[in-house]
């Protein structure tokens, strides 16, 4: 599974599969589609196990405070084209985040939490 979800298209190919279901999957780094994969993982209990009762416990890996006055300086200036990508490609991922997060809020109301905490270091620091 490790290959799977690390398979990044820029560096790799797909990690390719067939399921219980008889449905071949093509397996890419999850944050290419969905940051968070809480959201699949509830339609996938839903619709292909067909549980009717269904909690969702969505653990984070932590968010940071937003620059987001950097982000509009370098947006607007495009002085560094690759700081505009990276801004653009952040967001991107950050909004499937969101978007999983709210639709989970809506479907499952009280049965749903998600655990995520402020950390002062992001991931490309470490």
């Amino acid at each position: 599974m490790a290959a799977a979800t690390s398979a990044a298209p820029v560096f790799f190919n797909p990690f390719v599969y067939t399921d219980k279901f008889n449905i071949t999957n093509y397996m890419i780094d999850g944050a290419v589609i969905c940051n968070d994969p809480a959201f699949y993982a509830y339609l996938a209990a839903s619709e292909l196990n067909k549980h009717p009762d269904i909690r969702v416990l969505s653990l984070g890996t932590g968010f940071e405070l937003e620059d987001t006055e950097g982000f509009e300086n370098s947006f607007r200036q495009n002085i560094n084209k690759w700081d505009t990508f990276a801004a653009i490609e952040e967001f991107t991922m950050d909004i499937s985040a969101i978007t999983a997060d709210t639709m989970l809020e809506i479907a499952l109301e009280d049965d749903y939490l998600r655990a995520n905490t402020l950390v002062s270091t992001g991931m490309d620091d470490i």
